[in-house]
């Protein structure tokens, strides 16, 4: 059932990918997210969640996205791909910070997302001048 289920979130996140759909890509995040809670334990689990991420970035859920790649972070298997995380994660919070819209708590929930995310690039990139 999980093959299945994988197989069949990515097969759509590809058709509406290519057919640029902004609906089917917010079904499919939504997808993405019901597998990440049902099958919690899978082998998959990292490549589903930056496919999550991304299906968000595309639906300009930049808040949840930001939220998505801090996942995509903790689970990454080494240390190039939780930074990349990190950083994505970081701009996705910065880019809902310009939604107008967004409520005071999803705001302040980027903005620690931000400090907190950031305090940690430091740390494991103390030499870095960027």
């Amino acid at each position: 059932m999980e093959n299945y289920t994988r197989d069949v979130a990515t097969r759509a996140h590809l058709a509406s990918k290519d057919a640029k759909d902004g609906p089917a890509l917010a079904k499919v995040a939504d997808g993405y997210q019901a597998y990440l809670e049902r099958f919690a334990e899978s082998p998959s689990r990292n490549e589903m969640e930056v496919n999550l991420a991304e299906a968000l970035i595309s639906t300009r859920r930049h808040h949840e996205a930001g939220r998505a790649y801090e996942d995509v972070a903790m689970h990454a298997g080494n240390a190039k791909d939780a930074s990349e995380a990190r950083q994505n994660a970081i701009a996705a919070y910065q880019k809902a910070l310009e939604d107008s819209g967004l409520s005071r708590l999803h705001r302040a929930m980027s903005w620690a997302g931000i400090r907190a995310l950031g305090r940690q690039v430091i740390t494991d990139t103390p030499t870095d001048n960027a």
